[in-house]
């Protein structure tokens, strides 16, 4: 856009709105996109004052920064132009996406319009399809092949991979080693919570700034935990289950980063450990995992925030334990993971929730216990695990550094109400380590 701003700012709004909306945008952040926004409405405010509104339901506010975001409207020249701005976007700059937009919504003297409210809470979350995304690989544990059992480490390793680049670089690494942490995403901060090394099992977090590469300590969990889940939901944290040393950890545990303070909020409806979570519509899914006697679960269930309910699920058609979920496409995808039976699984599951039914999906080309993954754009990109050694399967585990990537899409409904889901996988760039039990998450 810069090297044709005249011809740019020239553009109808129908045109503009066109481009604000496009998953194909190559941009490297979402803030680029919110900056050409206000440089078109800026250019002649007194005709395109009107038009903020239509503009600005087509930036995904949940990828940006608020205080960068507020650096940009402060640069808005228009002082009316600027002031419609801060008051459209209050909440967002004052605490970033989450539940307390809606706080204000009815309230008496609260003068905003409806769009204030609504603004947040109808943005999409998830990045363009062709915009630049990074992925972070976080801790984790590491054996290599020819160790011993009890060679393995903890990492506090941290690597980012470039979607534009389509390599793998170290970054600032963990003040703490973890394996079997959790990990998540907010306001454009990485959260990595509990975890384990050399057996002692912690309740720190720490929080990544991916604009500074930094590292800061933020409040501890009640209780320690490692096996853990945890997500973002509503402008808060929830971390749940895990292993807190002697028992299965019962409760679910919600992180105000405004007042930098967990609290206790539900018990487990199955208490569990090793299982996967992620987030999807506003909801929590857990599933498989290992229950009080070690044994793995297909189970799954969906925790309501609003509500603070669980409601049951479907069970996968496999038990799973050491598993992975993501949410992609609107539907979630459990991936790998490890059984009695079986050992390191390759095969995956989607779950589709308007029809409340697993399907199969086709498998990965090895079988991964421990790894992670997330979703984006139409495709699932899976990193590490552990498996037996391709030559020696009685021998221990190793921590893999290969990843795979999922290309899919969703097919229609068969006569059952089923829909397919056709890919295939292909190889990933490598990770710098391989490693297992670690966290990954996109920004």
């Amino acid at each position: 856009m810069g090297q044709n701003e005249d011809e740019f700012l020239a553009l109808p709004e129908s045109t503009l709105q066109q481009l604000l909306a496009s998953e194909d945008l190559r941009v490297a952040e979402e803030i680029q996109v919110l900056s050409a926004a206000l440089r078109w409405l800026d250019y002649s405010p007194a005709t395109r004052r009107s038009r903020i509104t239509s503009l600005l339901v087509h930036i995904r506010l949940p990828l940006l920064s608020p205080t960068r975001t507020a650096r940009l409207v402060q640069d808005v020249s228009d002082l009316s132009l600027r002031v419609a701005l801060q008051v459209l976007l209050a909440d967002f700059l004052r605490k970033g996406p989450g539940r307390r937009v809606f706080e204000g919504r009815g309230r008496a003297g609260d003068c905003r319009p409806a769009f204030a409210c609504s603004l947040l809470s109808n943005s999409i979350s998830e990045p363009r399809r062709k915009a630049r995304k990074m992925v972070y690989a976080v801790g984790g544990f590491s054996r290599w092949i020819g160790a011993r059992w009890s060679d393995g480490r903890a990492l506090c390793a941290v690597e980012r991979f470039d979607t534009f680049g389509g390599h793998w670089t170290a970054d600032s690494s963990l003040h703490q080693a973890r394996s079997g942490l959790a990990l998540t995403t907010l306001h454009g901060e990485v959260y990595a919570i509990g975890g384990e090394s050399d057996s002692m099992i912690f309740a720190s977090v720490e929080r990544f700034d991916p604009g500074r590469h930094q590292w800061t300590n933020v409040a501890c969990l009640h209780h320690p935990r490692m096996g853990l889940g945890a997500v973002a939901c509503n402008g808060a944290i929830y971390a749940l289950g895990g292993w807190v040393g002697a028992e299965i950890g019962r409760t679910v545990e919600r992180f105000d980063p405004d007042e930098n303070k967990w609290e206790e909020v539900v018990e487990m409806a199955t208490p569990r450990y090793h299982f996967g979570c992620c987030e999807m519509g506003g909801a929590i899914y857990v599933v498989g995992g290992l229950d009080e006697s070690g044994t793995e679960l297909a189970s799954a269930e969906r925790f309501d925030p609003l509500v603070a309910r669980w409601i049951p699920l479907v069970s996968m058609t496999t038990k799973r334990a050491y598993l992975t979920l993501t949410a992609a496409g609107g539907r979630l995808f459990a991936v790998g993971g490890w059984n009695e039976s079986s050992g390191a699984l390759n095969s995956v599951e989607c779950y589709d929730p308007e029809i409340e039914c697993w399907i199969s999906v086709p498998p990965m080309t090895v079988g991964r216990a421990s790894c992670s993954a997330v979703g984006f754009s139409g495709r699932l990109f899976i990193a590490g695990g552990r498996a037996p050694p391709p030559h020696d399967p009685e021998a221990p585990a190793i921590s893999l550094n290969s990843v795979e990537v999922f290309e899919f899409v969703i097919g229609k409904r068969t006569g059952g109400g089923q829909e397919a889901v056709c890919g295939s996988w292909s190889i990933g760039s490598s990770l710098i380590t391989g490693r297992c039990e670690a966290g990954l998450v996109i920004l």
